[in-house]
């Protein structure tokens, strides 16, 4: 996850569906396919690969999502994420911690 250059801005993608923009006055995390920043007032939450509960946490959102409906495309992009966490933990074993 380098930082690269997109429409004048500076961008690092975080997922493949979002990216954090740096611009010259604000930082935002934006929808990198339609460049649409996540509102100011919006609540975002972030999982870290080395906690120790996110293999299961993501697991049990893939299932949520997949009986709410969610789409085929969408239940692959989070079985990418698992897969890359997953892959993650298994060469970062030693920095896997519960969360505090």
């Amino acid at each position: 996850m380098g930082w690269n250059e997109k429409k004048g801005r500076i961008m690092q993608n975080l997922d493949g569906k979002y990216s954090i923009t740096q611009g010259a006055s604000k930082s935002s995390i934006v929808n990198t396919a339609t460049g649409k920043p996540i509102p100011d007032d919006e609540p975002v939450f972030i999982l870290r690969a080395k906690d120790s509960a996110v293999l299961e946490t993501l697991g049990h959102y893939k299932s949520i999502t997949r009986l709410m409906g969610a789409s085929e495309e969408f239940l692959t992009h989070i079985e990418q994420i698992i897969i890359r966490f997953a892959e993650w933990e298994d060469d970062n074993n030693h920095l896997m911690k519960v969360p505090d």
